[in-house]
């Protein structure tokens, strides 16, 4: 009978499934900006995160905003992504995963290369076992040093092939705190692709939170697509300038 994994061996073997996943080159979606009306298209170019959106006005006498080149966080600032600290971050935006050590001289033997990011947090079990009819393991985390660079609070693990469903984090704000919560899950009707699904905000001093806990400047990602080129001048506003100014 297998012998049951420890909290911190499940976070351990999270962190090697989140590297080995592979993006497509491109990621299309639709979402919405805090505090404005109209969804807006995002197109993250995973290579290197850069991200280029246009708003989908719903009006149809209403403005279209574009803005290429982006780099995109989440609400407060918020890592969009796996980040054990601010750095230590390999986001939804890469494909990359954390910077990988310098290289080494020629002549210069070397056994192995690791990455040691030490004992950032004591990690435990939640009370969750169950998410999406699933079995899961709960993990929460508590920061053993300055809690507004080791964020992480909590993240739900699938227990078969520990995909990450869901990470918390506790982002610095003013004089407190806010949560944010991100969702993973599949890319519809893609070959395997994980990707972020839903960004819940939390804040106690903030009304109108759902039944969730969830405020009204939580979203959504739908409409995914995985286009297979996109022209380099959408991720570069010199470029996007260039290219606007050419087909006036």
């Amino acid at each position: 009978m297998p012998v049951p994994p420890v909290p911190v061996q499940v976070l351990q073997r999270a962190q090697q499934v989140w590297h080995a996943q592979q993006l497509p080159p491109y990621v299309q979606f639709t979402s919405r900006v805090q505090d404005r009306d109209d969804p807006v298209l995002v197109i993250i170019r995973t290579s290197d995160g850069a991200a280029y959106t246009r708003t989908l006005p719903q009006n149809p006498d209403g403005r279209v905003y574009v803005a290429p080149g982006v780099r995109l966080t989440g609400p407060y600032g918020a890592p969009l992504g796996f980040c054990v600290s601010m750095v230590h971050c390999s986001g939804v935006l890469q494909a990359d995963p954390f910077s990988l050590p310098p290289a080494q001289p020629e002549d210069q033997k070397v056994i192995a290369s690791v990455h040691a990011y030490a004992d950032a947090y004591a990690v435990s079990f939640g009370p969750s076992t169950r998410f999406h009819g699933r079995h899961v393991y709960d993990l929460v985390l508590q920061p053993r040093y300055d809690p507004r660079r080791y964020e992480i609070r909590d993240m739900l693990i699938d227990a078969s092939d520990y995909r990450m469903w869901q990470i918390t984090y506790e982002v610095p704000s003013g004089q407190s705190a806010v949560t944010i919560r991100y969702d993973f899950g599949p890319v519809p009707d893609s070959d395997n692709v994980w990707y972020l699904q839903f960004i819940c905000v939390y804040s106690p001093q903030r009304a109108n939170r759902s039944p969730g806990g969830c405020t009204l400047a939580s979203t959504s990602l739908w409409n995914f697509a995985l286009p297979a080129s996109v022209p380099d001048w959408y991720f570069d506003p010199q470029q996007y300038k260039e290219h606007e100014e050419s087909t006036q």
